[in-house]
């Protein structure tokens, strides 16, 4: 399956807090049209228009949104695409529907936007639905309860959302910011690396996963533009590479 890679995710965080960088992910299929996996937050809401406008499309001509989850840096910008169909997990609805997301400490959800989600139409999906051809949906609760993958058959290609982080919580199954079950989220880390050839994690480049070897097929990096010396009249930037 062809995956086009709108907005890389990046592995990072800083003393402020987590930079929430994810993955936001365009794809086609007859059954489901031009689809979107994630929107991102509401800082990349500029840059994600501008993507999407260089591939001679408007947000209009979204048909689907797939979440992985309800963190609010996958999630912020689902208002642009008034046109598609929300795909999102069962459970992971029932999560934030209700007070079981604060009860767990959840700080990461929304709670502001459940009731513009209550207006969408939205299709609940669960373990082994077929959305497309080939294309089956894997529940992967940990991070949430709700947490969901999607596997393409055909060529062993999961995009894994956030119960696969970036390739590092590939390597040492040691997956952070689990609201609901650690023991779950390496479970799923586990059956996501059995399924996938190629893996899309929600913070990361894609990478290879072959005989137990994770490779990343490229580095993610990051350009920050700052002003801390006020001396410099354009400002100065630094370039990240993130160690997968």
């Amino acid at each position: 399956m062809k995956v086009d890679v709108l907005l890389p995710g990046f592995p990072g965080k800083a003393d402020r807090g987590y930079l929430g960088w994810s993955n936001v992910l365009l794809f086609e299929t007859q059954e489901l049209g031009r689809t979107l996996v994630d929107t991102g937050s509401f800082g990349d809401r500029g840059l994600l228009l501008d993507e999407i406008k260089r591939r001679g499309l408007e947000p209009s001509a979204i048909n689907t949104v797939i979440l992985t989850h309800m963190h609010s840096d996958h999630v912020l910008n689902i208002d642009l695409f008034q046109n598609a169909v929300i795909v999102m997990g069962e459970r992971e609805w029932q999560y934030v529907a209700s007070e079981e997301s604060v009860e767990r400490g959840d700080v990461f959800v929304p709670k502001l936007y459940i009731p513009y989600f209550r207006q969408r139409k939205l299709r609940f999906v669960s373990e082994g639905d077929l959305l497309a051809e080939g294309l089956m949906v894997l529940d992967l609760p940990g991070h949430t309860p709700g947490c969901i993958g999607l596997l393409s058959v055909a060529d062993s290609l999961v995009i894994a959302g956030d119960a696969l982080k970036n390739a590092r919580e590939a390597i040492f199954k040691d997956p952070g910011l689990c609201y609901f079950s650690s023991e779950k989220a390496v479970e799923g880390i586990n059956r996501v690396l059995s399924l996938a050839k190629t893996v899309i994690p929600g913070h990361d480049c894609p990478f290879t996963c072959e005989s137990g070897v994770v490779k990343p097929l490229k580095s993610p990096t990051v350009s920050i533009s700052h002003f801390l010396n006020f001396q410099e009249a354009s400002g100065s930037v630094v370039h990240l590479k993130a160690e997968s």
